[in-house]
Order: structure tokens, then sequence, then C-alpha cells
């Protein structure tokens, strides 16, 4: 099954829902359009459940790295949490492929495509 999804979070949200549900055992492929970039992106089949767990605070670290703040001192002093709030949220978003560890020492993010589409759309609505 192949799905293009436009519309913001919430279409996509449906859309990967309906996708799941309906073909749980296939290939469910979906592209979207990263509205910072215009180019088409591959999104990787992802879980309702990750858009549940996407708190203000995580959000918060998103957008951070979104604005050019790539490590955990630069997240930290930009969305005045500590360094261990900061570190829980990276991973977290880590696990959910919304971000990615690019350097380890020291280590620096970046958002991927799915973080990309889903700050964009958030950011949009």
């Amino acid at each position: 099954m192949y799905i293009d999804a436009v519309g913001g979070l919430r279409i996509f949200c449906v859309i990967m829902g309906i996708a799941s549900v309906l073909v749980p055992k296939r290939n469910v492929y979906l592209s979207s359009t990263a509205e910072s970039t215009g180019m088409r992106v591959d999104v990787p089949r992802i879980s309702l459940t990750t858009f549940k767990s996407l708190t203000r605070a995580k959000m918060d670290v998103l957008l951070a790295i979104k604005k050019g703040k790539h490590t955990p001192e630069e997240i930290e002093r930009f969305v005045e949490k500590d360094r261990s709030t900061i570190s829980r949220h990276l991973l977290s978003l880590e696990e959910s492929g919304l971000v990615r560890k690019i350097e380890d020492w020291p280590a620096h993010y970046e958002i991927t495509d799915i973080g990309e589409i889903v700050i964009e759309s958030l950011l949009s609505g």
C-alpha cells in the first residue's frame, strides 16, 4: 500500500492509524513533502503512541534542534530545563525516530525527515 499524505499532523496520524489497522502485516509506504525544503520524504512506519508521547517539553527540544541547537548543552539553555531532563527527552526522541545522533563526542543531534514533518506540521497548525 502506498499513501501520499498532506495536511498536517492530524491527517498524518489518521492515515498512519488506518494503514496500521487495515494492513498490519503488509508493507505500508508513506511519503510526504517536507514543508521546509519542499522535498518528498519517505516516512517510516511509526506507531500512534509516538505521537501521544510528544509532550510540550519534547516539542521544545525538537524546536531547539531545528533552530540550530545541536548539543545537549545548547538545548538545555534554549529550553531552560536541566541536563537529565534534556537527556531523557533526547533518548525518547531518538528511539521514536524523530532525531538522530550525528556525533558521539561531543554529542550532536539533528532532526530526521519524520521529525521535520512533525515539527513543521505543528508549527503551521
